[in-house]
Formats: C-alpha cells, structure tokens, sequence
C-alpha cells in the first residue's frame, strides 16, 4: 500500500459545516483558531473538513462567499499550526451518506452529475494550487454497490475535470467501490 505522507493521522472536524444546523452562530462559535492549535499539539498532521455544499452554494449554484471563508480560515490555521488539511464534500446536491435510499437520484440525474462536477471545478480552481497541504475527498461514504459502476465514471470524470485547474494535485480521495458485499 502506498504511504499519503502528510495525511496518517488527523482528526475529522465533523459537526462545524457538515452534519449540524448550519447557522452562522453555529459556524462562527464551533472551530476556532484555539482549536487548530490544540489539534496540532496532539501530533496529528491533518485536519479532514467535511463541507456541505449549501455552506458554499446557493440551490441556483451561486457562490456563497462566507461560507468559503470558513474554508479558507481553517486552511490559514492549519498552515499556522503545521497542519495538512482534507476538504470533504460530506453533502452534495441530491446525495447524503446516511441516506442511500433517498440518493439514487445524485447518480442518475444528469443534472445533478453536472451540478457536482461544477462544484468541484469551482473547488478546484480556488484550491488546488495547495497540493502541497490539501487533498480533496470528492464525496463522503458511497458505499451501495448498486452504484459502484455509475459513481466510478462520475469520480473519474470529475477528476479528470479538477485536474485541469489543479495539475499538480494528485492527492485525490476517493472511495472506489470494487465489492458488490
């Protein structure tokens, strides 16, 4: 198995734009910068941030620019404090991990499939010139094997798609779904 120099061992800051009510109280109050700093000094060498796509995009796929500044926050203190950090698309339009039976739509929506894509050359052109300390994790837990085949094309299509903004990012996550379990 090949070694992520960088990303071993870290701490997944769930709960702050992802998995919560998504108010700006709770945004503005849930990580701060103390945070970071405590999370270094546990010798970890990365920070996973899962993200929703409503923080960072209208449902007419318009940026919302101060939910890309708790991204670009968390990014300045994880340069701070010595830390590497993974963006993790936790909730994409149309898809949710804990919800698979309400997702089928994400994966045969051609609309939906373009939508994400679109998030991720935004992503990518704001991002990927930090190849360096941050790694991408294109979409959380797609784990249905009734999909395996059709959530392939859209990871690598996608890819293919960030690579043209961020030629030296090579460091993309994604879970290949090879099992049908």
């Amino acid at each position: 198995m090949r070694k992520f120099e960088g990303f071993e061992k870290g701490i997944n800051l769930g709960g702050w734009l992802s998995q919560n009510t998504l108010t700006k109280e709770h945004m503005d109050s849930f990580i701060k910068e103390s945070d970071i700093e405590k999370i270094a000094s546990m010798g970890v060498d990365h920070v996973r941030l899962p993200i929703d796509y409503s923080v960072i995009e209208t449902e007419d796929c318009e940026d919302i620019e101060s939910g890309y500044t708790y991204i670009d926050n968390c990014y300045s203190w994880c340069k701070k404090y010595g830390l590497n950090m993974i963006l993790d698309l936790h909730k994409a339009a149309g898809y949710i991990f804990d919800d698979s039976d309400n997702c089928k739509d994400f994966f045969l929506d051609a609309k939906l499939k373009q939508r994400f894509i679109n998030l991720w050359i935004k992503l990518a052109k704001r991002y990927g010139k930090l190849s360096d300390s941050m790694a991408f994790e294109i979409l959380n837990e797609v784990v249905d094997p009734s999909v395996k085949e059709i959530w392939n094309d859209i990871a690598e299509e996608t890819i293919k798609e960030i690579r043209k903004y961020a030629k030296k990012q090579q460091r993309y996550l994604y879970k290949r779904i090879k099992s049908t379990c």
